[in-house]
């Protein structure tokens, strides 16, 4: 993803000096950053079509840009693998939601800005520390969940998961992003809606849309063949959200829901292979099959 330890070349600016370079959201990955890997791709290998899986973010901006049917990029892609969903998050667990109280709705930029700057989202510690020492109060889940952050951001079922390589998971993730992308899912949890990025007023969005508000995202129109992977103790991609999603998913073609994953187990449970990579490769044998 753009801004990550692996994604911060560009061609024009330095991520530690210009701001410039931290000017995005999920939009424009939606919209920029996931057309160009998809093309990348095909052209590489000569392929006509692909296969994406997409977890968390990965899926919201699949939702985003498969949704828009004058993209044409979905008439590259056979199938859509969604780990974790992603799109409305009006109902999340989570202690980030705290970040994004309606108590502050108004001035939801100006908060940000002034706890995390402009650029790169590095939450300090202390931060963090707060924010999941608060989550716990209010929750109140027990002091071992408490003290593994994993648990307090993405949902309390640890029996997945490898304790003994949460110090690897920790020296990769998280792995960066801009505050205005923070912003932008901070928005969505405020409004429960899943729409572009909000400037702020209907002037500013104007300029960027030439429409007074955001525009929405529509999963309804998309065509392209879906599978869903959900868990029923994911804090960000919370059961009644992904509910909305399955309801308007008109090209389902598979859906597995876990009872005991959170948002991470889809890629580090211990039992991954066995409750969804297996599952998650059948399905991709039929719909987008070696050649």
């Amino acid at each position: 993803m753009r801004g990550n330890h692996y994604s911060r070349a560009h061609v024009k600016y330095n991520p530690d000096h210009d701001e410039a370079f931290w000017d995005f959201s999920w939009d424009d990955m939606a919209r920029d950053d996931l057309p160009s890997m998809i093309y990348y791709i095909l052209n590489q290998t000569k392929q006509t079509q692909i296969g994406y899986v997409g977890h968390s973010q990965g899926t919201m901006i699949g939702f985003a840009e498969f949704g828009n049917l004058s993209n044409l990029v979905q008439n590259n892609v056979s199938l859509y693998v969604a780990l974790a969903p992603v799109a409305h998050v009006g109902h999340i667990k989570s202690p980030i939601k705290y970040l994004s109280t309606t108590s502050i709705m108004k001035d939801l930029e100006l908060y940000w800005h002034i706890l995390f700057g402009r650029n790169e989202f590095l939450p300090s510690s202390e931060i963090v520390t707060w924010l999941a020492t608060f989550g716990c109060e209010q929750i109140k889940y027990d002091r071992l969940i408490c003290e593994n952050i994993f648990l307090v951001l993405f949902g309390p079922e640890k029996k997945n998961l490898n304790e003994t390589r949460v110090p690897v998971y920790a020296a990769h993730e998280p792995a960066g992003t801009s505050v205005k992308n923070m912003i932008h899912f901070a928005q969505g949890v405020q409004t429960n809606t899943f729409q572009a990025y909000d400037y702020g007023s209907p002037e500013k969005n104007q300029l960027h849309y030439n429409q007074t508000t955001p525009p929405a995202y529509a999963i309804r129109p998309m065509k392209v063949p879906t599978a869903i992977f959900s868990g029923g103790e994911d804090w960000l991609a919370d059961p009644d959200d992904v509910s909305f999603i399955l309801d308007n998913i008109q090209s389902l073609v598979y859906q597995k829901f876990i009872p005991d994953y959170n948002h991470v187990d889809f890629i580090w449970a211990m039992d991954a292979n066995q409750f969804v990579y297996a599952d998650l490769l059948n399905v991709m044998e039929k719909y987008h099959p070696p050649t």
